[in-house]
């Protein structure tokens, strides 16, 4: 209504304008003899001019704020406050308030592009502080991501959504922050309440996260990635498609990642050996379409173990019947 009552008042004033100045060029006129036709005629013929005057540039303005209103509606859509404000229009004023919100538009895209480098370097450095904590898992954290990215691409999904993935598999161990070092070095089993401790990992995770409106497409990896297939893992018990692809995807890579590195309490297996669990586990452990795209990944090539690449320790393994099997 306000826009309305607005709307009007500009048009009113710009009517007044015309219809004077209009009046006054046909007085001018009459009093030196260059217009011929009665008082009454000029007044109504410059009535209707500076109607048609006003109207014209009444429905330039509307369709000028229009396509400006087109720009706002998008920026809802999406999220983004895009510099696209027309700036060549007919009228000087819109062109300059075009041309400010173009500016405001710039300036924020900046500003969000070092928040959106400042918020990799932060996840970055939370996962190296993670993997400092303890010799054995140095590392983890980038191998897991790496491994969730390319498994994630391998499965079809999005170049923004793997990307996703990948920062998220970067923290999604970062609730052990709240787990005593005794507890995640111990060097023999645990116990059933040590192993209690290490099981609320996810959720702290999730409490450390959440807060932060940024992390929120994080929450899934961080809290459900040891959700197992058939609904035997943890903190849930969640089973099949109620896990996001996420956090099954994350699991395989966490999975794999833990059993080829050497922990304080075990030695590394053997590549052979680890490809052997991820396949006796599939349909259990894990997502039977994501563990056999990780093994045909494994196959290709396209997953390394550290800085050697898996394809040099394949060709040490004289059976490759069990990769053809899953990988085909």
């Amino acid at each position: 209504m306000t826009r309305v009552l607005n709307f009007t008042k500009r048009s009113y004033r710009i009517f007044l304008v015309v219809l004077s100045t209009i009046g006054l060029a046909v007085v001018l006129a009459r009093v030196t003899g260059a217009l011929q036709a009665t008082m009454s005629h000029a007044a109504a013929g410059g009535l209707l001019l500076s109607i048609v005057l006003c109207v014209a540039i009444g429905r330039l303005r509307t369709a000028i704020w229009r396509d400006m209103m087109k720009v706002v509606r998008e920026s809802e859509r999406t999220g983004k406050f895009m510099p696209n404000f027309p700036a060549n229009s007919a009228l000087s004023e819109m062109n300059r308030l075009s041309a400010a919100l173009n500016g405001a538009a710039n300036s924020i895209l900046h500003s969000q592009a070092d928040l959106d480098r400042a918020y990799l370097q932060f996840v970055e450095t939370m996962a190296q502080a993670l993997d400092a904590r303890d010799p054995y898992t140095a590392g983890h954290s980038l191998r897991v991501a790496s491994y969730s990215y390319t498994l994630a691409r391998e499965m079809g999904l999005s170049e923004t959504d793997a990307e996703t993935i990948r920062i998220a598999a970067q923290l999604h161990d970062i609730g052990k922050i709240g787990i005593p070092d005794v507890v995640l070095q111990k060097p023999g089993p645990l116990t059933p309440e040590e192993y209690g401790l290490i099981k609320l990992h996810p959720q702290i995770g999730r409490r450390i996260l959440e807060r932060v409106g940024r992390f929120e497409q994080l929450l899934n990896v961080v809290e459900l990635h040891h959700e197992n297939y058939d609904g035997t893992g943890y903190p849930y018990g969640l089973a099949g498609d109620s896990v996001p692809m996420d956090a099954r995807i994350v699991h395989v890579a966490d999975s794999f990642d833990a059993m080829t590195t050497t922990r304080s309490y075990r030695s590394a297996l053997p590549l052979r050996a680890a490809i052997q669990e991820i396949e006796r586990n599939a349909g259990r452990q894990f997502d039977p379409a994501a563990a056999k795209a990780f093994v045909k990944l494994i196959a290709e090539g396209q997953i390394e173990i550290g800085s050697q690449n898996i394809t040099t320790e394949l060709e040490a393994v004289s059976n490759l019947r069990l990769l053809e099997k899953i990988a085909v």
